[in-house]
């Protein structure tokens, strides 16, 4: 700890009924999802294709499953960018007709939304988040003020920054884009990647030939073993981490090599730009002087490094002049809520649908 912002409350009561109204009237109150967000629903990484999806909703139906939900993970974007389709693997005529006849069956679809967003890499690279983006101002920079690029699956990317002004507009526009246009008219949100995860260190593309990295689709990296420590090929295409009350987790050690990090190691020798760690705006710790925030005193024993491993620096700044190193922890929940907010105003007769993993 390096000082900071400490906020602290008390419930007083008197009742414990009186306290968890109390503790709610400050977290919020639970949402009520919809009614078909409780039933069977269908997700994994590996639906190559809207064939596969077609195949999944058939042999559902097929067994007298009663599917609820399909879902896709990031197999269905183009070169792994948000609110993107593949052209190939998903057709937008196909993805489209596919949901349609989900609908016209009382099912749902879901789509994965990852948290970065992917950078245009030249003046032919035509991409509209990432754009809009720059143009609304709605993105985490460095404590000098420059854009912050990690590097996520499409390669170099920028991270949302839920205290701007103009980032619920920008990402209720894109969603809203995504379904219009984009033929994926979904039911719901999947909110992935949200802690937000990164797999390099710091801001490392700034600088960098941005062409030079190219998704990882399009590298000699395969991912492999979904989910991580999982070994399909000793265990099958289920997925599952037990099979018949037997761990199927493959890991050896008390440290696990995530995907991201074997991403990390195969993706690394990369330069970083130095900045001045001490010269930053901000306030809470941001606010401190004399203080390295990236490496602070007090830090936590945390097994994987140091507190920015695989996710943002703790001195990428947002609007406002927050560091990260106070914020990191509401961007799962800010996510949420701007999506819940985005999901209201495409759909307003709807109960907004949203499954995140940080929170």
């Amino acid at each position: 700890m390096i000082g900071g912002i400490l906020d602290f409350y008390f419930f007083s009561g008197p009742s414990d009924v009186d306290v968890i109204a109390q503790y709610g009237a400050v977290s919020g109150y639970p949402f009520m999802p919809p009614a078909w967000g409780f039933g069977f629903h269908l997700c994994r990484w590996g639906y190559h294709n809207i064939s596969d999806d077609i195949a999944n909703v058939a042999a559902m139906r097929a067994a007298n499953v009663p599917l609820e939900v399909q879902w896709n993970d990031i197999d269905l974007y183009h070169a792994f960018r948000d609110f993107t389709t593949d052209p190939v693997s998903f057709p937008t005529d196909q993805i489209r007709a596919f949901i349609e006849g989900l609908t016209a069956n009382h099912q749902h679809y879901i789509p994965i939304v990852d948290a970065a967003i992917g950078l245009t890499v030249n003046n032919t690279d035509v991409y509209d988040p990432f754009t809009r983006g720059v143009q609304l101002d709605t993105f985490i920079k460095n404590p000098d003020g420059s854009l912050y690029i990690g590097q996520v699956w499409p390669g170099y990317t920028a991270f949302p920054d839920w205290f701007a002004n103009n980032t619920e507009a920008w990402w209720t526009e894109a969603l809203k884009n995504w379904s219009t246009t984009g033929g994926i008219e979904f039911n719901g949100i999947w909110l992935d990647m949200n802690e937000p995860s990164s797999f390099c260190s710091d801001s490392c593309g700034t600088g960098q030939n941005l062409s030079a990295l190219a998704p990882l689709s399009l590298t000699d990296i395969t991912v492999s073993g979904y989910p991580e420590c999982y070994n399909e090929t000793l265990w099958g295409p289920s997925g599952n981490m037990t099979i018949n009350g037997t761990s199927t987790y493959s890991c050896a050690g008390p440290i696990v090599t995530t995907t991201a990090g074997v991403l990390k190691q195969k993706r690394m020798g990369l330069r970083t730009r130095a900045f001045n760690l001490k010269t930053r705006r901000g306030i809470g710790a941001g606010g401190e002087t004399g203080i390295d925030v990236n490496s602070p005193p007090y830090a936590i024993h945390n097994a994987a490094g140091a507190l920015s491993t695989n996710t943002v620096a703790t001195n990428a700044t947002h609007a406002g002049g927050f560091i990260d190193l106070d914020v990191h922890n509401l961007f799962g929940t800010m996510e949420a809520q701007a999506t819940n907010g985005a999901l209201k105003t495409i759909w307003p007769d709807r109960r907004p649908f949203i499954i995140g993993r940080s929170t």
